[in-house]
């Protein structure tokens, strides 16, 4: 089902109907992108495409935004659409399983009124295909009838602006993808977590005293949507007494409901990394690098070419394969590695393992644009905020897209 949202409130991420990473207050004097926090750099690209639409009395430019489920996607679509002043209708990849399903939407549409797709990966190829038609002709065919009646009529449709989500950009239709600017949501700030977290507060109707807001930043993944899930929980729990979240009641709920962060203890770090499950440890290290300011997507675990995880930060692709060995990573492993890297076209590659690697290994890296991180330097990583760097760490790839 689509969903028309005519204003701005307790927006929806994933899912149609789901429970939000962001609130945006609504506001007849502001606008809507100034109401989200964060995201600077994205939100001046935005005012920049809205702004241009505008002076050409046009739709604005199909938009592509990437990002882990919870970090405010779908937020940006509906503010996009108030600061353009036009209707938003909101839909999911996921329902629109045939063609007639798009269609149905499609057909709605005023001129340039925005489309949003949730998780446009999900969108299965023939219903892509009607898309792309849309975009590239901005009409759409409509089968009449049926049997040795039916018949095709094409219908024309008003400009509009698709902007799909996704927190897995490799896997959307390729010629889909070449219609629309992609933009990344970066990780937020412990700032501007805090700040999210007193404007959920707010809205569920209670206040924080005093430092809460710093005790449950720690907790929130650095995800929007985990701290306004974390926010309902301790207030279901009974936590609030008399409209306001005390730092012993917040303490006291992280306890009762499980919230625990990982100790800085490197030995036990170590131990627990060793024993984990493959892809919990793939898990882990794609956290690891968000937490340092990238964008991370996991791959499917087949047909992957043997890359684990992929980041994106300020416009690079990097590749990432995790390689949970108890015995040394050696020079044929990163030669296969640099085969995929080239051929999926990166930037660059990490290579992470809970050992080490070999000084063939070493020597093979060294004038290739990958980095190793071994048991050591992932630990350093992890325990110093993002200081802790892999081989070359002066001059090495890690540093140069900081």
């Amino acid at each position: 089902m689509s969903q028309i949202v005519p204003g701005l409130g307790i927006v929806e991420e994933a899912d149609a109907g789901k429970a939000n990473a962001i609130y945006v207050e609504t506001s007849s004097k502001q606008a809507a992108l100034d109401l989200l926090v964060g995201q600077d750099s994205l939100k001046k690209e935005l005012r920049y495409q809205i702004a241009h639409a505008k002076s050409r009395k046009e739709p604005v430019q199909h938009i592509l935004l990437c990002g882990p489920q919870g970090r405010g996607k779908t937020a940006f679509a509906q503010a996009i659409a108030a600061d353009s002043g036009v209707q938003l209708h909101l839909t999911s990849g996921r329902s629109l399983n045939r063609g007639s399903d798009l269609v149905g939407i499609l057909t709605k549409l005023a001129a340039g009124d925005v489309l949003a797709v949730q998780d446009i990966e999900a969108v299965p190829e023939i219903t892509s295909e009607y898309l792309v038609k849309a975009l590239n002709d901005f009409a759409v065919d409509i089968t009449l009838d049926s049997g040795m009646h039916a018949r095709s009529i094409t219908m024309p449709l008003p400009p509009f602006t698709l902007i799909g989500t996704s927190s897995k950009p490799s896997r959307v239709n390729e010629e889909l993808s070449k219609w629309m600017i992609s933009y990344d949501l970066m990780p937020y700030t412990d700032d501007e977590i805090r700040k999210l977290i007193s404007r959920f507060a707010v809205n569920q109707g209670f206040t924080l005293a005093s430092g809460v807001a710093e005790l449950l930043a720690q907790f929130s993944e650095s995800s929007p949507h985990s701290a306004s899930v974390m926010l309902k929980r301790i207030k279901d729990q009974g936590f609030v007494i008399q409209g306001c979240l005390s730092v012993d009641a917040a303490s006291d709920s992280l306890r009762h409901l499980g919230y625990r962060r990982i100790g800085p203890n490197s030995h036990d770090l170590i131990k627990a990394l060793r024993t984990m499950p493959g892809i919990e440890f793939e898990r882990f290290v794609a956290d690891v690098f968000q937490r340092n300011g990238y964008t991370a997507e996991l791959t499917a675990a087949t047909g992957d070419h043997g890359i684990d995880i992929i980041l994106r930060k300020l416009g690079r692709v990097i590749v990432v394969q995790c390689k949970q060995w108890d015995g040394t990573v050696g020079e044929p492993v990163l030669r296969e590695f640099y085969g995929s890297l080239v051929a999926v076209r990166a930037d660059g590659g990490f290579v992470v393992t809970t050992s080490s690697f070999t000084s063939q290994a070493e020597e093979f890296a060294r004038d290739k644009p990958i980095e190793l991180y071994d048991i050591d330097a992932l630990i350093r990583l992890c325990l110093d905020g993002g200081t802790g760097i892999g081989r070359s760490s002066e001059n090495g790839l890690f540093g140069r897209i900081k």
